[in-house]
Order: structure tokens, then C-alpha cells, then sequence
């Protein structure tokens, strides 16, 4: 495997690519990358202003949930995801990428973390199917 050498990120920060970046690390069971890129501050990610709130807030989601803090953070942060992500709160995204590409990681792990695991296949076979509808088959 070729180590490639890490390089700050020069603001402001690109929000989809952390999001990118922290499913890969996840993925490749690489947790202390994981857990640098939970060390990236908000703040900084808002910076990128290209991205509607919903982003910023599931990164928030997935930071806290990364971090082991307490449940009913995780379970704050996500409501406030969904709740972000309704089609009059997008002012960057379309609402069909919206609806049926970035929302789908969010209720993935709404069922991840309830524990449902019926939910979750359900999700994920919904998932897969707009995955298809929006980029075609």
C-alpha cells in the first residue's frame, strides 16, 4: 500500500470532501484518520459555503456520534440534520439530490443507531434503488 503524505487543507475547507474523506477512513477501518478528521472544527467547515446547512449539521451528527458522546447528543444533532434537510431549508443543493442521494446516509444511520436492524435493510435497499433512479441504472 502507497502512504500518501498529508497536507493541512487551506481555508476554507471543502464540507463534502471531509464527508468523503471520514466515509473512506470508516470504510478502510483506518479510526485515527476518523478520528483526526473529528478533530477538524466545525467552524472551520463552515467556512465552506457551498453547502446547505444540512451538511454542516450531519458532519456535526457524525462527529459527536465518533467521539462516543452521549446518545441523546447524537439523537439532538440528528433531528436537527433531518430537520435541515427539508426541501425549504436547501439553498444550494437540488431537492432530488438531496432527497435521493445525501439523504439517505442520514437514515441509514438513524437505523444504525436505533438498532433496527429490518429498518436499516429496508433503508439501505431504499438507498440503492435512488441511487439508481438519480444516476441511472
Amino acid at each position: 500500500m502507497r502512504q500518501l503524505p498529508a497536507t493541512p487543507a487551506a481555508p476554507p475547507a471543502d464540507a463534502s470532501a471531509w464527508l468523503d474523506a471520514f466515509y473512506v477512513a470508516v470504510a478502510c477501518r483506518q479510526q485515527a484518520r476518523a478520528d483526526r478528521l473529528c478533530e477538524v472544527p466545525l467552524e472551520v467547515l463552515r467556512q465552506d459555503d457551498s453547502v446547505d446547512a444540512y451538511v454542516l449539521h450531519r458532519i456535526d451528527t457524525l462527529q459527536t456520534y465518533w467521539s462516543e458522546r452521549p446518545m441523546d447528543d447524537v439523537v439532538a444533532k440528528l433531528l436537527d440534520t433531518m430537520k435541515a434537510s427539508h426541501p425549504e431549508s436547501l439553498t444550494h443543493a437540488p431537492k432530488d439530490f438531496s432527497d435521493l442521494i445525501d439523504y439517505q446516509p442520514v437514515a441509514l444511520f438513524h437505523r444504525l443507531i436505533a438498532r433496527d436492524h429490518d429498518a436499516f435493510a429496508k433503508a439501505l435497499s431504499e438507498a440503492v434503488a435512488h441511487h439508481g433512479t438519480y444516476w441511472g441504472e
